[in-house]
């Protein structure tokens, strides 16, 4: 078994249980459950690693709205919660936006509104959704009902212009849905009201990388300075540092933080990837100079 694997099994063994994680930010203790499956995952990637936070685009005081498409359980939501004034976060997998909800109301953040709802090219009534083999998966597949029998649910979705309009100016677009990424920033016309767009990039396949080039020149057209941090670079030992600095964010779980800490400094060829894996994943930040 490969060292990523090794890494998550031990930490993040999945049971279908709920375990704890005990945050603190800016001086504030957030405790959030957390499905156990992905414990490693939303420890090394959100509190410890902090990846959508560089090249001059971070959590910092005077964020008005910041948006958390694909909140998942709300953990980057709650961190968000004590920078700015108003966060939305939104969550298309039903069981993840019942845990969202309920891991804002036990820390009483009333900056922060969970919706159940897709980020997607245009506001509709039905999306359908297929869920993964893990908590951290589930994409959408297309707009309408899916067949009767293919385990697809439905969500509602709106857009980025949608969120605009009643939001009015975003100061950070945080995103993390499994591709639907390219739909929701192609189709938006009010980029000029967002100031930073961060998110997880989804390359199924190297001649995919031709799409991503096309939103990249698409955002340096809406006034983005826009920069991928690849995988291999966040998997470096050169992130030990930023582990290091954010350790105190996250109370307890040592093995987590070690196994953290040994994967970057691990000497082998990373990401890790099964025989025959083609999908990238690096970190887009796109600011504004």
């Amino acid at each position: 078994m490969r060292f990523a694997q090794v890494a998550k099994s031990v930490v993040s063994p999945a049971h279908g249980d709920l375990k704890s994680l005990t945050l603190t930010e800016r001086g504030r203790e957030l405790v959030a459950w957390c499905p156990d499956d992905e414990i490693f995952t939303l420890s090394r990637e959100l509190v410890l690693d902090r990846i959508y936070e560089g090249r001059g685009v971070a959590l910092r005081p005077g964020l008005k709205t910041v948006v958390d498409a694909g909140a998942h359980v709300g953990i980057f939501s709650l961190l968000a919660s004590q920078w700015a004034e108003r966060v939305v976060s939104l969550e298309a997998w039903r069981l993840n936006f019942e845990l969202l909800t309920m891991n804002v109301h036990r820390n009483a953040v009333d900056n922060v509104e969970p919706r159940h709802c897709a980020l997607w090219s245009r506001p509709c009534d039905s999306l359908r959704f297929s869920g993964a083999g893990h908590s951290g998966g589930g994409a959408v597949v297309a707009e309408g009902p899916g067949p009767q029998g293919s385990g697809e649910s439905t969500v509602p979705a709106t857009s980025i212009d949608a969120l605009v309009a009643e939001l009015g100016p975003i100061d950070l677009l945080k995103m993390d849905i499994e591709g639907a990424e390219y739909a929701a920033i192609g189709a938006s016309e009010r980029l000029d009201a967002v100031s930073a767009i961060v998110g997880e990039m989804h390359l199924e396949s190297a001649e995919e990388r031709t799409r991503l080039d096309e939103l990249l020149e698409r955002l340096r057209d809406a006034g983005f300075t826009p920069a991928l941090v690849t995988e291999a670079e966040l998997l470096s030992p050169g992130r030990v540092a930023r582990l290091w600095r954010n350790r105190n964010g996250l109370a307890g779980h040592r093995l987590v933080k070690a196994l953290a800490v040994a994967y970057c400094l691990a000497p082998v060829h990373k990401p890790l990837r099964a025989p025959g894996a083609t999908y990238e994943l690096p970190i887009l930040i796109a600011g504004r100079p």
